[in-house]
């Protein structure tokens, strides 16, 4: 549907006549396929055979790294180089202007937590803060700038983020304005 007119698909699950996708996607033959997910022994053997880019939700540098070394590990059996796959990392940016409003946004976030059933499947009062916290960009815009180069050094090629509680404490404002410069 991305590459034709009109399709016809019979598959186990869904038919279809005369399908129409418009309008077409601008990449030929198609969008790049990202695969996001944690899963080591599924879904890393499902980006190695079939995507463009790989995504990793909320991982420390140090799951992050591994990630890529099983990644590699499924490139190598599917005979494709782990550098055909582009990197990308689903980051949440805490960000202050010094330690004391970083802790403010981290206690308000904790508090916020006890309120929430599950996070990523987990039950909130059963994740170590410390784990949490650490799987995130997190600090003064000075150690964002180190943590993200970090995970440069890893090899992550685009960065998804997001900003809790960026109304109330512009940190969107201070992330454009003292961070993304300094990759450009």
């Amino acid at each position: 549907m991305w590459t034709q007119d009109k399709v016809d698909f019979n598959g186990k699950y869904y038919k279809i006549k005369n399908g129409i996708n418009f309008p077409k996607p601008i990449q030929k033959p198609h969008p790049p396929i990202l695969i996001g997910g944690r899963g080591e022994k599924l879904t890393l053997k499902v980006v190695a055979k079939h995507a463009n880019r790989f995504n990793v939700p909320h991982a420390s540098i140090e799951e992050y790294e591994r990630k890529l070394l099983i990644l590699k590990e499924h490139c190598l059996k599917v005979g494709r180089k782990i550098d055909e796959i582009e990197k990308t990392l689903r980051a949440d940016i805490i960000i202050g202007l010094d330690d004391k409003e970083v802790e403010k946004i981290k206690e308000r976030i904790i508090k916020d937590g006890r309120n929430k059933k599950y996070i990523s499947g987990e039950k909130w009062e059963d994740i170590p803060k410390e784990e949490y916290f650490n799987s995130r960009i997190i600090g003064t815009p000075e150690e964002c700038i180190e943590k993200i180069k970090e995970y440069i050094k890893l090899g992550v090629d685009y960065f998804i983020l997001y900003f809790p509680y960026m109304i109330e404490n512009n940190s969107h404002v201070l992330f454009a304005k003292e961070v993304i410069p300094k990759f450009k």
